[in-house]
């Protein structure tokens, strides 16, 4: 049953993004005017008057379950928290109240059926698992003490057994291939950013920054050579990142490290196996310590291999030539560890011998959106501008001047305009091959540059209408960005945006990247 909270109980923002599961309990002992003191209308009226709230009240008696606030809202019940190293709880959970009470210190048997039928739907909406169940006095230490007397292994058993049943029809998933190459190298499962912050939910784009792309044509001018990667710095400029670790993108095998000369400093090579028996070859250089201890050695991925450096250190910069930065490369070919000329003088070289390192990233990122049963990640369509993957869907644009490219974007080439005020020139569209109706999460992807409109305006095209999101480009660095949850039917639907923003400030321009689905029905 639905009976929602006041307004004045629970934020109007929307839950971005739902990451953990928090278990509370409550009771109006403490209410002397409360006739039951385990009643649901009166642990209600607690909530409302105190201007608390969760999103899920389980009575004691079968039968008695109210959800409280809107699933797509932030509900107030976390208070100050911390989960995972994450502060403020409350912008990326759900709560669920079981009424309670340290007194009392036990549940009854209908509390435990309702709640863990509970946390298996919404596990199964949001792809969590149990390890992403947590309670109010684990977010909260020293604050905070329930849910009190909530048996959690009897949870998990019956969380557990209620997964395995939901998913016994499946059918049989493929046997995963051998976790090593005939020639010893572990597979990759994935590729993360050789810097920044680890663990879940982390941006790398919040510490640092890309200064100097592939093949990136202001290089070129400065140095007389096409650039062979990125050269990755913090955000604080200057040698502020200097001593930063520096981590393994990807499992793979230390093929060769050491000091070059010139310019280079210290640098590390390392060899990765992709699961479609493809090769591909990752260079840190510029190093200031190098953290491998012989060729061969295996790595896995967030392994740190290094420290950030400033390159060949001279008489006259005993402490390196450069500004501390990370040379990064991902190579096609397996090149000489320290590769330059003749490479960087043909720029058709460069491309046939190099990945673009962020648009490769992003291409295979680990596989982390699963079932706890191991199901498989959530169905998603991405359609990318200029050029689209043909199965995913396509992307039409205007047929007028004025578009302009870019070495950006989440597969390293996007398209931008300039801004317009009154009259619409430049337009495109996403068109996706959506597999199946239902219910899809639409996000947009913002570059780190050639983006400076504060209203780009995304048209969502869906089976109940026409939705606009206006957003604020400026504020997201190769970042991806929700635009909301929208039904749609295969064959249908799509995302427009044009230069047409308002806008009248000179040189304001509008960037058109990729756009994602994600299904979550």
């Amino acid at each position: 049953m639905i009976k929602l909270l006041p307004d004045s109980c629970y934020s109007q923002q929307a839950l971005k993004t739902v990451d953990c599961i928090v278990l509370h309990s409550l009771s109006a002992i403490n209410v002397p005017s409360a006739r039951n003191k385990y009643g649901l209308q009166e642990c209600y009226d607690l909530l409302a008057q105190y201007r608390f709230s969760a999103h899920y009240l389980i009575g004691r008696n079968e039968g008695e379950a109210w959800q409280l606030v809107p699933y797509n809202l932030i509900a107030w019940h976390a208070g100050k928290s911390v989960w995972r190293g994450r502060q403020g709880v409350n912008n990326f959970s759900l709560g669920v109240e079981l009424i309670g009470s340290e007194a009392l210190n036990h549940y009854t048997d209908w509390q435990y059926e309702e709640l863990a039928r509970w946390l298996v739907a919404q596990s199964q909406r949001h792809y969590l698992t149990w390890a992403e169940i947590t309670t109010h006095a684990e977010i909260s230490p020293g604050r905070k003490t329930d849910p009190w007397g909530l048996d959690m292994e009897r949870l998990r058993a019956r969380y557990q057994t209620l997964i395995a049943r939901d998913t016994e029809t499946e059918a049989p998933q493929e046997p995963p291939k051998p976790a090593y190459t005939p020639d010893g190298i572990l597979i990759a499962d994935g590729f993360d950013f050789p810097v920044g912050p680890r663990g879940e939910n982390v941006n790398v784009w919040d510490t640092h920054k890309v200064d100097a792309n592939l093949v990136d044509p202001q290089y070129y001018k400065a140095y007389n050579a096409w650039h062979t990667g990125e050269d990755w710095n913090g955000k604080g400029g200057g040698d502020t990142d200097l001593g930063d670790p520096i981590y393994a993108v990807a499992h793979g095998r230390v093929l060769e490290f050491g000091y070059y000369v010139p310019s280079w400093g210290n640098i590390v090579l390392i060899e990765h196996a992709l699961p479609n028996d493809t090769r591909v070859w990752s260079q840190y250089a510029h190093l200031d310590q190098i953290m491998v201890q012989q060729v061969g050695q295996i790595v896995r991925r967030g392994d740190q291999i290094g420290t950030m450096g400033k390159g060949e250190r001279t008489a006259a910069k005993p402490k390196g030539r450069w500004i501390a930065h990370l040379h990064f490369e991902i190579r096609k070919t397996n090149l000489p560890i320290n590769a330059w000329r003749p490479y960087v003088s043909s720029r058709e070289q460069v491309l046939a011998n190099y990945h673009a390192p962020t648009a490769f990233i992003n291409e295979h990122r680990p596989q982390t959106i699963q079932f706890s049963s191991g199901t498989g990640k959530r169905p998603e369509v991405i359609v990318d501008a200029p050029q689209a993957d043909a199965e995913m869907g396509t992307f039409r644009k205007a047929d007028v001047d004025h578009w302009y490219t870019a070495p950006y974007g989440y597969l390293g080439s996007m398209l931008w305009t300039y801004a317009a005020a009154e009259t619409e020139a430049n337009w495109a569209e996403w068109h996706p091959k959506l597999p199946s109706a239902g219910q899809w999460e639409v996000w947009v992807h913002i570059p780190e540059r050639n983006a400076t409109s504060t209203k780009a305006r995304y048209q969502i095209f869906h089976a109940d209408g026409t939705t606009e999101a206006v957003v604020d480009q400026t504020k997201y660095f190769n970042q991806w960005v929700r635009l909301g949850k929208y039904r749609f039917e295969p064959g249908q639907g799509y995302v427009r945006l044009s230069d047409l923003t308002g806008e009248r400030k000179r040189d304001t321009m509008v960037g058109f990247d990729t756009v994602r689905w994600v299904e979550i029905n």
